[in-house]
């Protein structure tokens, strides 16, 4: 979730064949809100733990992604798995917490345009989007640091 910023419907959504991984790339075919299609390239990180997944997927007769012990995983389920990792390092994780720090890590590289944002989390409306780039403290304190006179 974290490297592609998926909602946790589209992450409990994705089937094998919405997958294509090669080497040196990768992408998802997304159904997003409102039955919205998009295609999501993968970084090396997300292939690579794709690539891992799959090699100790159990066997199944679903073509979901991700499966448990009683089929394709439900946003319940992905809520409670992301809550016991939280809990291990006292983080408070949610799907919708990962989200949002891609793409307020995306604004802050300060070299990704806002509609490359916006295309990336599936939004229809900029608006959206430019929630993302709310001042933090922090934020204001490093403007302010790294200002020289």
């Amino acid at each position: 979730m974290l490297g592609t910023g998926l909602r946790v419907s589209e992450l409990c959504g994705l089937r094998l064949q919405n997958i294509e991984i090669s080497e040196r790339k990768g992408s998802l075919r997304v159904i997003g809100k409102g039955n919205i299609n998009r295609k999501l390239p993968l970084n090396k990180d997300v292939r690579k733990a794709i690539k891992e997944y799959l090699a100790v997927r159990p066997e199944s007769d679903t073509d979901f992604l991700l499966i448990g012990q009683r089929g394709a995983l439900k946003r319940n389920a992905i809520n409670l798995i992301l809550k016991k990792y939280g809990q291990r390092v006292m983080v408070e994780v949610t799907p919708h917490r990962v989200r949002h720090t891609l793409g307020y890590r995306l604004v802050k590289s300060k070299n990704t345009a806002i509609t490359t944002i916006q295309q990336i989390l599936g939004h229809d409306s900029i608006m959206t989007t430019n929630l993302y780039t709310v001042t933090t403290e922090q934020d204001k304190v490093d403007a302010l640091e790294a200002l020289e006179w």
